[in-house]
């Protein structure tokens, strides 16, 4: 049969307003495999069809499992905050959204993309970001962000910046490294309930936020497409290969940050 990767909104109603609009991603009943439902960790799993799409044959599966976190990068970055041609792109948090984040915005059209990290990140994430041939990497240990972003765009500031890390200093630091009537793509989740932010600042620069949930249907194609022409290197970002009764140790190991993604091979 065909490869094929499937998308996740599995149980939307199709009814409600939101479906009917296009967004089953957020309508009220969807269950993720996973989440609310049973999960994707078997050797087999049935999907419904229309949540299906064809992959190239050129595309290996370890790429093909990848789509779906390239897809919300691609949603998010791409369709909603939407790179324009030239843009100066600072994505904050070099995690495995992040770092195809930075591959989304610079085969999207940016015109240089910086990434920007901490000493915790130095060992593995910032690395990686460079073998990916991010324009500017960047440890906050060692550089201060916001002189270098003033630096590289003649004191103007980020046209986008893309906030992966969903750590309330660097949501912070996004309206500082962003220029006037600039543009903040929200991605990171923060686990809390609410943070400290810095609302009249982001008010006098005269920003656009746009925050975001999952993937659209059009950005699957649109992420299978980049991988597929190398645009997004998907397999990089994959740096565990195990059984599937390896997963609590995988699991840990991703935890203490020694790893990026994991595919588990039944």
């Amino acid at each position: 049969g065909d490869h094929a990767v499937a998308e996740p909104h599995t149980l939307a109603c199709q009814k409600c307003w939101l479906c009917r609009q296009g967004h089953v991603q957020i309508c009220a009943d969807k269950r993720s495999p996973g989440w609310g439902i049973d999960g994707a960790f078997a050797k087999y799993v049935v999907m419904d069809s229309r949540l299906l799409h064809r992959l190239p044959d050129s595309v290996s599966f370890d790429a093909g499992a990848l789509v779906e976190p390239t897809a919300n990068t691609v949603h998010d970055v791409g369709e909603r905050a939407r790179v324009e041609p030239e843009d100066f792109v600072v994505v904050l948090g070099p995690g495995p959204i992040g770092l195809l984040a930075a591959q989304v915005a610079k085969g999207s059209g940016a015109r240089e993309v910086m990434i920007i990290g901490t000493p915790a990140d130095a060992a593995l994430r910032l690395p990686t970001a460079e073998k990916l041939g991010i324009d500017h990497v960047v440890n906050l240990a060692e550089v201060n962000a916001q002189e270098r972003v003033m630096e590289l765009t003649g004191g103007r500031g980020a046209d986008l910046v893309v906030e992966c890390s969903g750590a309330a200093p660097a949501i912070n630091s996004a309206i500082q490294l962003v220029r006037k009537k600039g543009r903040v793509c929200v991605i990171g989740m923060t686990g809390k309930e609410k943070i400290e932010f810095t609302w009249d600042a982001a008010i006098f620069k005269g920003i656009d936020m746009f925050f975001n949930i999952s993937t659209s249907y059009s950005s699957w194609d649109r992420a299978i497409s980049m991988i597929e022409k190398g645009k997004v290197n998907a397999e990089a970002i994959v740096t565990h290969r195990e059984p599937l009764e390896n997963w609590e140790a995988t699991f840990d190991a991703l935890e203490r940050q020694e790893g990026l993604k994991a595919l588990f091979i039944p």
